[in-house]
């Protein structure tokens, strides 16, 4: 029983890590790492197509982020009672909460290239999310 919980325990971890390594390069110019202040000083001088390639880039990003999202919610909502089911939701919940942060932080980023392209009259309309 103890091995199986331990076997259990590390099986889930090594999903939340295969998972966060798996995504975290899900575009290569969206980094949800990027500090602010030098994505403001970067948008002030891209041109607007360099931009535009910017904001679909972390539109993309976000939009894989959030369908990653809502397979790990569902996963979580239909997981059968079994033994190790918490350690699993444990997992599961740590790896939402690691998306939900990715994703608001993509956000805060894709919305000031998306200001920025505005500001210099590009068309925003070509990189929806929701």
């Amino acid at each position: 029983m103890f091995i199986k919980k331990r076997l259990l325990s590390f099986s889930g971890l090594l999903i939340l890590i295969l998972a966060v390594f798996s995504h975290a390069g899900c575009a290569k110019k969206a980094d949800p790492n990027k500090a602010i202040g030098k994505v403001i000083e970067e948008a002030n001088r891209l041109s607007p197509k360099t931009l535009e390639s910017y904001a679909l880039a972390y539109s993309k990003a976000i939009q894989e982020q959030q369908a990653l999202l809502e397979d790990r919610m569902a996963q979580m909502r239909t997981m059968p009672p079994q033994d190790g089911r918490e350690i699993r939701i444990k997992a599961l919940r740590a790896e939402v909460l690691k998306l939900q942060i990715n994703i608001s932080s993509l956000m805060a980023r894709y919305e000031i290239y998306v200001k920025k392209l505005k500001e210099k009259g590009g068309d925003v309309s070509k990189f929806p999310v929701q």
